[in-house]
């Protein structure tokens, strides 16, 4: 069989029976298998790449092209479909670019019409924008929240993972590069353990332990590649005080509250002396004799804020301090003080260099965590703009787009082909990891809530022409 040629003119992805096989003809070695190829059950692009990220080989998977591959061509071809709906909507299909800016000039709603379409496009900054409305909305309405947490990965430690990956081996005999290239090979396999174990923690032990009645958070993906969940939590026995006039009363009752969730006490000194990571022993191998110690060794290892770098420094007059405040204070009586504007709780502490952990949390989870206590509506505020909005580095924002599509130079071009050009463009151009990929192409959810949003349409044209297709 030969290599297939090559020609200087790019083939038809839309048309091209074969193509996929005879870009990656080491995964297709038959040329069978193809998108296009003729078959008695037509299959939608999404459901054709996660069967093959299914095989049973693990070829496709474990590919570092195809998979992003599969990604580029299914996110292309979504947004191609959104665009092509509203097109057909909007009846700009033989629009000129110019008579659509015109009719953008005249009527600014048709850009949010058209952003309307653009949200529904996972993981795109407007998608992240959208969500982010929503969890304003949900906070308008719930009020402040309670806690605020994360949940890191030890994607490189959890036992429970590489008796996924290679039950044939025995796993405390892995290196830590034979680790390393193992989980790269697995993307779909990591990226599924995470995400149900982070699912199972979340609803099984945070949700009755702390009482709580609504949540919302979302998954993000680190520089380094690995995953972690961040978000919001509102318990149903906070004290119902009036945080706008707090009284010595109220301070003791909250701080009674906060004192059994959040904590910064080292229940043992510093112990150098650990042979195998505390995040490779399952918590139900602890023995109750040894939790204290156990609990000790897993925040010694990674709960422990002892280096500053780029991500926390920020510099003020040519002084660079940490903007998590550390190291902290010590203290042997917790604390809620009124600083930048908002009340925070500030735990007992007897480690400058801890960061804020539940124990029970900690020691199920296994991994770095936060469980910082929220006791201002402005701290939430914060936490909607700087983390539940965020979208992928170089990816395009809400304004950009808009932007885009305003000062876009050929206005000769028909509306349609411009149109589906800048919506192309915001899909294409972000960074990923593999296992963000792997969590996009199996079309796993990217955030939870408890609450659902409904979007009800308010332009008056559009009931009316409702009304008229009702009454005929």
């Amino acid at each position: 069989m030969n290599y297939p040629s090559t020609a200087g003119m790019p083939v038809n992805e839309f048309t091209t029976e074969g193509y996929i096989a005879l870009a990656f003809p080491v995964l297709f070695p038959t040329g069978k298998g193809d998108y296009l190829q003729a078959r008695p059950v037509p299959i939608s692009r999404d459901k054709y790449f996660k069967y093959l990220m299914h095989y049973e080989d693990g070829r496709f998977a474990k590919d570092p092209r195809f998979r992003y591959f599969a990604m580029n061509t299914i996110l292309r071809h979504s947004a191609i479909s959104k665009s092509n709906i509203y097109i057909k909507n909007m009846n700009i299909k033989g629009e000129t670019l110019q008579e659509l800016q015109n009719r953008i000039t005249e009527n600014r709603s048709l850009l949010y019409n058209i952003m309307a379409y653009y949200t529904t496009l996972r993981s795109t900054s407007a998608y992240w924008h959208r969500r982010s409305n929503e969890l304003t909305h949900m906070v308008d309405q719930l009020g402040k929240a309670t806690i605020f947490f994360t949940l890191s990965a030890a994607d490189y430690h959890w036992s429970d993972l590489f008796r996924l990956l290679i039950s044939e081996w025995d796993i405390d005999d892995l290196t830590d590069n034979e680790r390393r290239q193992v989980m790269h090979e697995n993307p779909i396999i990591v990226g599924y353990f995470f995400q149900e174990r982070a699912h199972i923690l979340i609803n099984n032990v945070m949700v009755p332990l702390f009482k709580v009645k609504d949540y919302w958070f979302r998954f993000e993906w680190q520089h380094r590649g690995s995953p972690r969940v961040h978000g919001i939590m509102y318990c149903s026995d906070e004290p119902q005080v009036d945080y706008n006039k707090l009284s010595n009363d109220d301070i003791e009752i909250l701080k009674s509250y906060f004192d059994k969730l959040c904590y910064a006490i080292n229940p043992m000194a510093l112990n150098t002396d650990v042979s195998v990571h505390p995040s490779k022993i399952r918590f139900s191998d602890v023995t109750s004799t040894n939790y204290a110690q156990d609990l000790s060794n897993l925040l010694n290892a990674f709960q422990r804020h002892t280096k500053c770098g780029s991500h926390c420094l920020r510099s003020k007059n040519n002084v660079y301090k940490c903007r998590y405040n550390f190291p902290h204070d010590t203290s042997n009586v917790s604390m809620i003080d009124d600083e930048n504007g908002y009340f925070t709780f500030k735990p007992k502490r007897n480690d400058q260099y801890i960061q804020t952990y539940n124990n029970i949390i900690t020691q199920v989870w296994r991994a770095n965590t936060d469980c910082t206590l929220i006791l201002d509506l402005k701290a939430v505020i914060s936490y909607i703009a700087k983390y539940a909005s965020k979208a992928e580095k170089t990816s395009k924002s809400y304004l950009d787009f808009l932007n885009d599509l305003i000062n876009a130079k050929s206005q000769d071009d028909l509306a349609r082909s411009a149109l589906t050009k800048i919506i192309v463009s915001c899909v294409s151009e972000r960074d990923y990891s593999a296992q963000k990929v792997a969590h996009i192409l199996m079309g796993w959810p990217l955030y939870s809530s408890s609450r659902s949003f409904v979007y009800v349409n308010t332009n008056v044209s559009d009931w009316h022409k409702l009304e008229v297709i009702y009454f005929l």
